[in-house]
């Protein structure tokens, strides 16, 4: 579920990325790419089109929505505080959900099990109870189980930031080569000299 307060600027941050503009129909094809699971509905889209529209963040013309500057002044200005938060929110959430969890349900969830700050199978292993928690065999089957979905989701993280290592060396080398560049920019300026009358 897409939180409200962040919707509008949903909207405005992909018109923005759509600098040609979109149809409301496009606008709501493009949200079910992008947030498969928000069921946004043009029935709720609509309306904040038109609020929008008429507050003058975008504009529209034969049924095109663009984002205007002050929309894009908008985005600029309020999308950290909505990253910000959801950052903060959602690691919570997830705590807070999967405690009252049995155990073998919470490990349907392995994506979280390697988050450092909560430290989930740290709990469970150093445990004494895991052992009975129905019985051995079942726990020997659990741990194994446990055992085969890390090991898929260290192979699925090592890809993952083994490329954004390669993006991050490619920007850091780019940002040499512009810094490069605006100092031998900087060399050729001339000063000129000002005489007073």
């Amino acid at each position: 579920m897409i939180p409200r307060k962040a919707l509008d600027l949903i909207i405005l941050s992909i018109l923005d990325q759509n600098q040609q503009g979109l149809t409301g129909y496009a606008l709501v094809n493009k949200f079910k790419v992008y947030f498969p699971i928000s069921k946004i509905s043009p029935g709720t889209l609509y309306p904040k089109l038109r609020k929008l529209n008429e507050s003058g963040d975008t504009s529209e013309n034969s049924k095109i929505y663009t984002i205007t500057e002050q929309g894009k002044q908008r985005l600029t200005e309020n999308s950290p505080k909505i990253i910000h938060d959801s950052i903060e929110f959602l690691p919570n959430l997830f705590k807070t959900l999967i405690k009252p969890l049995p155990l073998l349900k919470q490990l349907d969830f392995p994506e979280f099990w390697y988050v450092s700050d909560y430290g989930f199978l740290d709990d469970v292993l150093s445990s004494d109870e895991f052992c009975s928690i129905s019985n051995v065999s079942q726990s020997i089957e659990n741990l194994e189980k446990m055992r085969e979905r890390l090991e898929r989701e260290k192979k699925i993280l090592t890809k993952r930031f083994k490329k954004q290592m390669e993006n991050l060396d490619k920007q850091i080398e780019l940002i040499g080569k512009k810094t490069k560049e605006c100092e031998e920019e900087k060399k050729n300026w001339t000063k000129i000299k000002i005489e007073e009358e």
